[in-house]
């Protein structure tokens, strides 16, 4: 089985936001973001709209996985939202967004945040897992599920 969480770690998880669209949502994202790394909100807030602007962050199965590189950040920062109630907005599949992920790199990390990028993306892709993510409001159970997304595949 293919490893999804190599070089992979969330260091926040938000579960069950109250938000009605996705421009809340960036806002939610950058926000919390922002606080946990101590950065300021306004800036990756502006980074995160000006690349949606260019690039929609949604990537189907209701998902949405913004992604920006600052030089401000010098470690990798991932991040996992859901939300109480699916949204809708331009997605390659027309399905309702239902979680957020939210990535930030270092400025240098070049290919690596894309690396970065598919293997996060991978994991929220997989059905199994989302559906468990889907189905829990408790962050202690989203983190477990994703530490050791095989070992909860193979127990499914």
């Amino acid at each position: 089985m293919q490893s999804y969480t190599k070089d992979i770690q969330f260091n926040l998880i938000v579960p069950n936001v109250r938000i009605s669209n996705h421009k809340q949502a960036l806002s939610s994202l950058a926000k919390n973001a922002a606080e946990y790394l101590n950065i300021s909100e306004k800036t990756l807030h502006t980074r995160i709209t000006e690349k949606e602007k260019i690039s929609n962050s949604a990537i189907g199965d209701g998902i949405a996985m913004p992604n920006v590189k600052m030089r401000r950040v010098r470690t990798p920062f991932t991040m996992l939202m859901t939300i109480d109630k699916s949204i809708h907005h331009e997605t390659p599949d027309n399905a309702p967004i239902t979680m957020y992920g939210l990535l930030i790199s270092p400025a240098d990390d070049g290919p690596i945040h894309l690396r970065r990028l598919s293997r996060v993306s991978r994991l929220l892709l997989n059905e199994s897992i989302r559906t468990r993510i889907n189905e829990t409001k408790d962050k202690d159970v989203i983190q477990s599920l994703l530490m050791d997304p095989e070992g909860w595949l193979m127990a499914a």
